[in-house]
């Protein structure tokens, strides 16, 4: 993958072919060598690849400022894109993405362990897994009061909630995108409870929908590293209505 300047990577060979685009959005603060290997994945299976890195710093910048270089690459590729998403900062990179491109229109979107829904017992968990300690009582410093105030403007006005905001802008525009989500009783980051919710949504705007649950030995974000075979049979499966 070549790396372009503001957290994204493309294939080498996307100028030299016509093959379908797939847009891959790490999770947030991932490294680019776990993330890579997704990208692998969808180049073997024949796609050419564009990688957007998330950051806990990228969540909260306006779009403006994140994923426009990567962006102006597929403005002549409109007609031939695809989607995978892993994670809340997956989703979050791909609307800022998108706000670059008002005109393309996906084929079709992967959802990897995520989105987390409006409801009870939410927080945010990713901005402090994986962080050390110390890391982790600065950001609850920072973020704990924006959960507060959150939770507070979400009881005054419920579709003000940050991620009934992202539903409303990632699934309502393109409700008729067919979706794949892969998601896993074993996930403690974003609850399969809240996949499954997200996907009652989706049905209910008329989406054309399928959904695969890992199981409870299965991690968040880590579904390919834990049934490798199985994810690749399901991607590849979903793909093929496609060519």
């Amino acid at each position: 993958m070549q790396p372009l300047r503001q957290l994204s990577f493309i294939s080498e060979d996307f100028f030299s072919n016509t093959k379908p685009v797939m847009v891959v959005c790490g999770w947030m603060d991932a490294k680019p060598r776990p993330v890579m290997k997704y990208c692998q994945l969808y180049q073997e299976m024949g796609f050419r690849v564009v990688c957007l890195l998330s950051t806990s710093s990228t969540f909260f910048l306006p779009a403006y400022f994140v994923h426009r270089e990567a962006a102006a690459l597929l403005r002549e590729h409109l007609d031939q894109v695809h989607v995978h998403l892993m994670s809340n900062g997956g989703c979050s990179s791909w609307i800022k993405f998108k706000s670059h491109l008002p005109l393309l229109k996906p084929l079709s979107f992967v959802l990897d362990s995520c989105p987390t829904m409006p409801g009870k017992n939410l927080s945010m968990n990713a901005f402090y897994t994986g962080k050390p300690i110390w890391q982790q009582f600065l950001l609850a410093l920072i973020l704990k009061p924006i959960e507060y105030i959150g939770g507070l403007r979400t009881w005054l006005f419920p579709n003000t909630h940050v991620f009934e905001v992202q539903f409303q802008k990632l699934f309502v525009p393109t409700r008729q995108v067919p979706k794949m989500f892969l998601y896993s009783k074993g996930d403690t980051v974003v609850r399969s409870e809240s996949v499954e919710k997200a996907i009652e949504r989706c049905r209910s705007i008329k989406t054309p929908v399928e959904s695969f649950d890992f199981g409870p030995d299965s991690q968040h974000v880590a579904h390919f590293m834990s049934h490798p075979m199985e994810y690749r049979k399901l991607l590849a499966g979903f793909h093929s209505k496609f060519q």
